[in-house]
């Protein structure tokens, strides 16, 4: 007997699994992806650019210079000072007497020296430096032309007030000052006079001309300006002149001008003789 042929049972057809295709390579592949989300690296597009970068980066951290903190050991100042272009010493900074100096200004050197140690410990690049002492000295070149100015103004006022006598005046005020003190500090105050130019100021004229005036009226100044007796020894010569000619009105009591001869000569011996001496 044959048995039964039984067919299979088949059930509902379906599709095999199918597998997603492989994704195309994306933008930020090769990026590694740890760091594919920083943002630094979104304006970079590929590698050959990332290493474009890289490169420029390195170079410009190069050429940087690190602001030393507060508690830095001076080497560590000096070093960064250097990078900012001081000289090594202040020498460096070549702060030189310029060729030609306005009228009424002077140069300080021991002032400039100071300068060139103090912009060194503050560490200044020669450009700053010298822009700085070029600042300072038009201000002060401007000062003193400023003053030279109104001096002059002052000076030519007083011409026009004492008029022909002014040459006289100076040189009476000039001998008031020398009676009034000892031969070597009159000499340093003149000197000084003139260094600073004080000696040229109106108000110092007529300062030394009132006393060359109370001077004169106390007898220890003989002339009204020039020509006149200027100190001791000069009076000494004029009254040896006088003792030696026989014939000077002090020696004839008819002479004419014989009272005033006498008093001249009193004036001379207070000069030629003050009591200080």
């Amino acid at each position: 007997m044959e048995e039964p042929i039984t067919a299979p049972i088949v059930g509902p057809i379906t599709d095999p699994p199918v597998e997603d295709p492989p994704a195309p390579p994306g933008e930020r592949d090769w990026i590694p992806e740890e760091y594919r989300a920083e943002k630094c690296l979104e304006s970079i597009p590929n590698l050959p650019t990332a290493f474009k970068t890289l490169v420029s980066g390195q170079k410009m951290i190069g050429g940087m210079v690190k602001i030393p903190k507060e508690d830095a050991p001076p080497e560590e100042r000096d070093a960064f000072y250097t990078k900012l272009g001081r000289p090594e010493k202040a020498e460096g900074y070549g702060l030189a007497k310029p060729d030609t100096l306005p009228e009424g200004a002077s140069w300080d050197q021991a002032m400039v020296d100071w300068f060139g140690k103090s912009a060194h410990a503050a560490g200044l690049s020669k450009g700053q430096a010298t822009a700085l002492m070029q600042s300072y000295n038009e201000q002060q070149f401007s000062k003193a032309h400023a003053g030279q100015k109104e001096m002059k103004t002052a000076l030519d006022g007083l011409r026009d007030s004492w008029g022909s006598k002014f040459d006289g005046n100076v040189e009476l005020g000039v001998r008031g000052i020398e009676r009034l003190l000892p031969a070597d500090e009159a000499k340093e105050f003149k000197s000084l006079m003139d260094a600073t130019g004080i000696g040229n100021h109106p108000l110092m004229l007529k300062f030394a001309h009132k006393v060359g005036n109370m001077l004169k009226e106390d007898g220890y100044i003989i002339g009204d300006g020039k020509g006149g007796v200027h100190g001791s020894e000069s009076a000494k010569a004029k009254i040896a002149s006088i003792n030696a000619d026989k014939a000077h009105a002090h020696w004839n009591e008819n002479a004419p001008g014989h009272k005033e001869a006498v008093e001249d000569m009193a004036k001379l011996f207070r000069v030629a003789y003050p009591p200080s001496e």
